[in-house]
């Protein structure tokens, strides 16, 4: 009598990361949105003084743009460059965020929190625990520029070393999660190989 053995569907990993770079791609939707709502919304004194007007106002219409292109097209593509792509906008305009509106700078490096831990999630570990080493250089950069400016009060340089080790550890969490969970999904599709592979041999026998 064959053995009745139901492969696994392969697709399932893909369909997977697929779905959480979806969650991904939302979120960033989100903290884009947020900026230019306390930019341009009823709330704009929440973030005032602003270091440059012009300068925060740009960054978050841009950063909302490409989120909001980041979002149409996430489920199209390579999934590692759509990441990849994705957190070099999220550090990118983040940065430049939290430099224009030191008033809410501590907010938008808390919120690249959650950036950076579903990069390394998605990505593999050496690019994961990359993009977090790029988020603390780029933390301790800004510091060091604002520094130049004296208008504002000065931020100490406890702030950025905390969120530095927050980053790493958050990546570093993520990038062994998601690693457990790529090997699982590697093993359930040679599972499934073998046992479509048993039932083409039992219907033999």
């Amino acid at each position: 009598m064959p053995l009745a053995l139901a492969p696994i569907d392969a697709a399932d990993a893909d369909r997977a990361l697929r779905r959480e770079l979806y969650f991904f791609t939302l979120y960033r939707l989100l903290e884009a949105a947020l900026l230019v709502f306390f930019l341009f919304g009823p709330a704009t004194q929440l973030v005032e003084p602003l270091r440059h007007n012009l300068g925060a106002r740009s960054v978050a219409l841009a950063y909302l743009f490409i989120a909001s292109l980041l979002f149409a097209f996430g489920k199209r593509g390579e999934l590692r460059s759509q990441t990849l792509t994705g957190i070099g906008a999220d550090l990118f305009f983040g940065l430049l965020a939290i430099h224009t509106m030191p008033m809410a700078g501590t907010g938008i490096a808390l919120m690249m929190l959650s950036n950076v831990g579903a990069a390394a999630l998605l990505l593999p570990p050496r690019y994961g625990l990359g993009a977090a080493v790029v988020a603390v250089l780029g933390l301790f950069g800004e510091y060091a520029w604002s520094t130049l400016d004296p208008m504002f009060a000065r931020r100490t340089l406890a702030e950025p070393m905390m969120f530095g080790i927050g980053y790493m550890a958050i990546a570093t969490l993520t990038s062994i999660l998601g690693r457990q969970m790529r090997d699982s999904y590697d093993l359930a599709e040679r599972r499934g190989a073998e046992a479509a592979h048993l039932g083409e041999i039992n219907e033999l026998i």
